[in-house]
């Protein structure tokens, strides 16, 4: 335990990893407010922008898994947020194609088993953010946000972990929010 804080200390004695290591603070402040948005539009508007940044923050740090998916996952925020307003955009081949091109780029850019975290946490992120309920989508973004939690704690990135702690603490709290007014208006 101790020689992974070593690596991790030696992350910012690198000027590019260091570098990486600040950039990727964008999204751990995104991903509070990510889930805790109303509307399913508003999550996919910060996550887009969110991923954006991890894209750029994995790229630093070498991980090419983690910087394609996140690449894919800006254009996935993008189209999806399309969905209702563009008729192409409503189409059930949207989340499979995001899905195929996730797993084909995964494969891509495989770096062992520790592949396979990204890839499902973002399969799973695609099927969460094409439902229209703003509660399932925040449940199918737990699981997949666990995911990535897994593999920041592999690949050293501080903002990952800290981010998606951040992330699962925003949708259990909204969970719970809306829980609560659910309740009192029954009442």
């Amino acid at each position: 335990m101790i020689e992974y804080f070593r690596e991790l200390a030696a992350q910012f004695t690198d000027p590019v990893t260091a570098i990486a290591q600040i950039l990727g603070f964008v999204p751990l402040f995104l991903s509070w407010f990510i889930f805790r948005a109303r509307s399913r539009r508003g999550s996919i508007a910060l996550k887009s922008v969110s991923d954006g940044f991890s894209a750029v923050h994995f790229f630093l740090l070498g991980e090419w898994t983690g910087c394609v998916i996140n690449c894919i996952n800006t254009v996935r925020g993008a189209l999806f947020s399309q969905k209702g307003k563009r008729a192409w955009a409503s189409g059930f081949y949207l989340p499979v194609g995001f899905c195929l091109v996730t797993i084909g780029f995964s494969c891509l850019s495989w770096a062992g088993p520790k592949s396979l975290l990204p890839m499902l946490g973002s399969c799973l992120a695609v099927i969460g953010y094409w439902q229209t309920s703003q509660s399932r989508l925040r449940r199918f973004n737990f699981a997949g946000i666990f995911l990535w939690l897994i593999y920041g704690f592999i690949t050293l990135s501080i903002p990952t972990i800290v981010g998606n702690i951040i992330s699962l603490t925003s949708i259990t709290v909204s969970e719970i929010r809306d829980a609560r007014a659910k309740k009192e208006e029954t009442t």
